[in-house]
Parts: C-alpha cells; sequence; structure tokens
C-alpha cells in the first residue's frame, strides 16, 4: 500500500484524477489569463495516463486523468489563441 497525494492503494501509487481535472478545469476556464497553467496538467496527465498502463498507479482514476489531460490540451490551445489574437489586434492598432 502506498499513500500518493493523500489517496490510498494497494495497486501502486494513488492517481491524481481529482488535481489533475481541476487543474484542466481551470486551464480551460483561465487560459487567456494563465497561459502555462494547461501545460501542467497535460504533461502530468500523460504521464499517469502512462503509468496506469503499465501498472505503477491505481487505475480508478482514469477518466478524470484523461478529461483533465484534454482540458489541459484546450486550455493551452485557448491560451496560445488568445496570445496569438492580442498581439495581432496590437500590431494592427
Amino acid at each position: 500500500m502506498s499513500l500518493y497525494l493523500g489517496v490510498m492503494s494497494r495497486e501502486g501509487r494513488g492517481h491524481r484524477g481529482g488535481l489533475l481535472f481541476g487543474l484542466g478545469i481551470l486551464s480551460f476556464v483561465l487560459g487567456f489569463v494563465m497561459v502555462p497553467l494547461g501545460v501542467v496538467p497535460w504533461i502530468l496527465g500523460w504521464r499517469d495516463l502512462r503509468a496506469m498502463n503499465t501498472g505503477d498507479v491505481d487505475p480508478s482514476g482514469r477518466k478524470m486523468t484523461q478529461f483533465g489531460t484534454m482540458f489541459g490540451i484546450a486550455g493551452t490551445i485557448v491560451a496560445l489563441v488568445t496570445a496569438v489574437a492580442a498581439l495581432a489586434v496590437r500590431e494592427s492598432s
């Protein structure tokens, strides 16, 4: 048994599904303000999903980890599009 971010698991370290889901939602909602926030759930989500496939992480949080990763990717895209649009508007004025 291991303790990882407060989640107990017999199969390895606990999942970070809730944390990644929360960060993913925040990055999507606040992506235009906090640009690098979307990268965090994106990278950590891929690492956890890979570890779930090998059995190193508790797989019970797979769906939340997947959704958090997807929201992180979407938040990163929103941040990049917002940054490009802001630069385009700035250059045109």
